[in-house]
């Protein structure tokens, strides 16, 4: 039994080390069978002792002002009988208080009153009573944790002036004895008719106790203010607020957890509960973070009921924003900033794809080869582009820009605009323009994407003079070209520039990745700008499958020699032409020696049969009956289910109709706007292209 009757400060071997973190430590212990404590003097502070006694009786007994009690073990009650002022209780550990009692009890007036900062576990009766018709002036007991209370965990009557209990978690509060009697225990209990006010519940958690907060059964708080705010009620087995008084009860702006408010009692109905707060919580998967209004999110963030919060995707390099999944409401999921309505617990992903790596498929045309090295993209843009109106997307320094007209998709889409840096060169020969790389996409509403439009999407991307001089190239030399995934190549696509705004101009139907550059051993092909056929006639030159003429042309409207589509076939099919040309046409000599090779190779291949009597006829023009059937025999397909529907089928010779069948079915050919195919007609050489370009297409994707 130790008494103090002088100021002083006792030092135990923990001293000035937080009790919380204590257990298992060297100890200075002070014990006793009575009061194992007793502070007679002001001015006294122990610290870093376990206090402790054998008798049901032993307390830690403060009755003099200016004591501070930190750093201890308490096994005992700490119990004032005595007016005091300022007395300071921090960061203890309370363990399990024998003998039924409280950790700490009062039933004397103190004024300066501070529980801070502790830890209560396996208490009998109550963590805190501030009891008695007594005065508790400025009283705090704030950001203490407080596990297994017998009954309350802080119980609080008297004549209050500032009052303030905040920043308290307690967890398992009367759960012994909760299902029977006593209604109004649990976590935070006003009692006593001695009770006045004013006194501030703030900031707490109270979890899987009886009730979050209770008013007495019986006890009048008419005109007592009372303001129970901003606190955690979760899963309390009662209520989350009883009342069993009377008088109203300040419970605004409280989080009471996935069921939301839970207020019992008599006086339930005088409970003021609403607004509330509900939860967000957000998550954002592999390849970027997100904002909530503004702000980078950490953890989940709590809101008034009914508020609505902005959230804004943010990928990182490298990825692109898909879709949002989860509680968004009517928000649009493609959307990369949407606003929801905080009407319940709300939980959203935010989900990110990972932009494609281009890869270097070395010289010619062939698939990838060496370390692919990851791009550096820089900020993209994403925004809802409207299936009706249509709309432009455009990145903020106007260096690229992606328009779609009306009915260009059936429904609503959004349509991110990536710019992709520091990419690996992709195929030989070409010129690259720093910074002029893009993987543009688009997704409908459910994260579906779109690839393919019914309308020509116009690209826009705009060059500095810098830019070309760092490239050292001009700007009429400049294409755009797109990456072919199951081709392994870029492809060109009709390319417009004006030197005077200095921009490059391409329309697709389709997204992927694209690039603005040059290609200085790509002919020109003067005659084909504007053509119909440009567009394919451009993808086969890409692949290597044609090259036009010496004079820079192509000739798109001159006819087809069978020679000449021979090499073209071949090509576009994959194959190689022989060294060593096996020919046993009669006609073998009349075939020019730069195309002996190739159709050798055809022959082989099963797709050059002759025209009869053991002649090959190479410098006859090819029908398009026979590019058909050539085609077809590349792909080693004839059979389908089709019947021919064009109205010259009657025309088309029986040899050649399993394979235009094929072909229609296969999206090679489509005949003429009157339906006919004309099977007879010589092709063209445009004709003879774009036959040859949907082969490419098949082929890739077989």
């Amino acid at each position: 039994n130790l008494t103090i009757d002088k100021s002083v400060s006792l030092y135990g071997v923990q001293s000035g080390i937080d009790a919380r973190n204590r257990e298992g430590k060297a100890e200075s212990r002070i014990t006793g069978s009575e009061k194992v404590l007793e502070i007679r003097a002001s001015k006294v502070t122990i610290d870093g002792f376990t206090l402790d006694s054998a008798g049901w009786d032993g307390r830690v007994s403060p009755q003099a002002d200016n004591i501070t009690i930190m750093n201890n073990i308490i096994k005992r009650t700490i119990y004032v009988a005595t007016d005091i002022s300022d007395l300071k209780i921090t960061q203890n550990w309370f363990a399990e208080t024998d003998g039924g009692a409280s950790a700490f009890n009062s039933e004397r007036s103190i004024t300066g009153l501070q529980i801070k900062n502790n830890l209560f576990t396996d208490i009998p009766y109550s963590a805190v009573i501030l009891g008695g018709s007594v005065t508790y002036e400025n009283a705090l007991i704030a950001d203490n944790d407080i596990y297994r209370c017998g009954y309350q965990a802080i119980n609080l009557s008297g004549e209050q002036s500032n009052l303030s209990v905040k920043g308290n978690y307690i967890e398992n509060a009367y759960l012994a004895v909760g299902s029977v009697g006593d209604p109004d225990r649990g976590g935070i209990r006003i009692y006593g008719s001695a009770f006045t006010g004013p006194a501030n519940i703030t900031d707490n958690t109270v979890v899987d106790s009886y009730n979050g907060f209770a008013v007495k059964d019986g006890q009048d708080i008419t005109g007592k203010e009372i303001n129970v705010t901003n606190n955690k009620f979760l899963g309390n087995f009662n209520a989350g607020v009883y009342h069993g008084g009377t008088g109203t009860l300040n419970a605004t702006l409280n989080y009471w957890g996935p069921e939301g408010p839970k207020v019992k009692g008599a006086g339930a109905g005088q409970v003021e509960h609403e607004p509330w707060y509900v939860k967000l919580t957000c998550q954002a998967g592999d390849g970027g973070n997100l904002k909530v209004n503004g702000t980078e999110y950490e953890r989940e963030m709590f809101y008034q009921n009914g508020d609505e919060v902005q959230l804004s995707a943010q990928p990182i390099s490298g990825w692109r924003f898909s879709k949002w999944e989860g509680d968004i409401g009517e928000a649009k999921a493609t959307a990369r900033e949407i606003t929801i309505l905080m009407d319940g617990n709300k939980s959203v992903t935010a989900v990110f794809t990972k932009i494609s790596v281009i890869p270097d498929p070395g010289p010619g045309t062939g698939g990838p080869s060496g370390p692919v090295e990851p791009p550096v993209i820089a900020p993209s843009v994403t925004e809802t582009v409207e299936a009706e109106v249509g709309g432009t997307v455009e990145l903020e320094d106007g260096s690229a820009a992606v328009e779609l007209p009306p009915n260009a998709v059936s429904e609503d889409v959004t349509v991110t605009l990536a710019p992709v840096t520091e990419v690996t060169q992709p195929t030989a020969g070409m010129v690259m323009i720093a910074g002029k790389v893009f993987e543009i996409t688009a997704e409908t509403e459910d994260g579906e994407l779109v690839t393919q439009f019914s309308e020509p999407i116009t690209l826009t991307f705009k060059l500095t003079q810098e830019e070309l001089e760092e490239a050292e190239i001009e700007l009429e030399d400049l294409r755009v070209f797109y990456w072919d995934e199951k081709a392994g190549a870029w492809i060109a696509l009709p390319t417009r520039v004006d030197p005077e705004t200095g921009t490059v101009t391409a329309v697709t139907d389709h997204f992927t990745v694209f690039a603005v550059m040059a290609k200085p051993d790509m002919p020109a092909l003067s005659d084909i700008l504007g053509h119909w056929g440009e567009k394919d006639i451009l993808r086969l030159v890409s692949l290597g499958v044609v090259g036009g003429y010496e004079d820079g042309t192509f000739r798109p409207e001159a006819g087809i020699t069978r020679q000449e589509f021979a090499k073209m076939v071949v090509l576009a099919a994959g194959l190689e032409p022989d060294a060593e040309p096996e020919l046993t046409f009669a006609d073998s000599d009349e075939i020019a020696e730069w195309a002996k090779g190739y159709v050798s190779a055809a022959v082989k291949a099963g797709i050059i049969t002759g025209v009869g009597d053991n002649r090959f006829a190479p410098a006859d023009p090819v029908t398009r009956a026979q590019a058909a059937t050539m085609i077809m025999r590349s792909l080693g397909e004839m059979e389908t289910s089709l019947e021919l529907t064009f109205a010259d089928a009657e025309s088309i010779p029986e040899w050649a109709q399993a394979a235009i069948l094929g072909a229609v079915e296969k999206g090679i050919i489509t005949g003429f706007e009157d339906n006919t195919f004309r099977p007879e007609l010589n092709a063209t050489r445009a004709q003879a292209a774009k036959m040859l370009s949907k082969l490419t297409v098949v082929r890739f994707e077989d």
